[in-house]
């Protein structure tokens, strides 16, 4: 976002069979704290579809990973 800007994160959507606790099997990290080596939050289920976050910065980085499956992660984002 441009500078003195913030940013909103919506989780829209993650797909079935991958939710647990600590999300070790896939989920996505949305860092929205301005010291980008804190742990962001971690989403892994669709119980957290409608989650809106708002960044304390105009960076946040968004971080996919997974161990088992391909999954696909939907978002939604703009500046405010």
């Amino acid at each position: 976002a441009p500078a003195g800007k913030k940013i909103e994160v919506k989780f829209v959507d993650f797909p079935d069979g991958v939710a647990v606790d600590g999300c070790t099997y896939a989920g996505v990290e949305i860092k929205t704290h301005p010291d980008q080596r804190r742990t962001g939050y971690r989403f892994c289920s669709k119980d957290d579809a409608n989650t809106v976050l708002k960044s304390l910065s105009n960076l946040v980085p968004v971080i996919t990973y997974n161990r088992i499956y391909a999954t696909v992660t939907k978002l939604e984002y703009r500046y405010v």
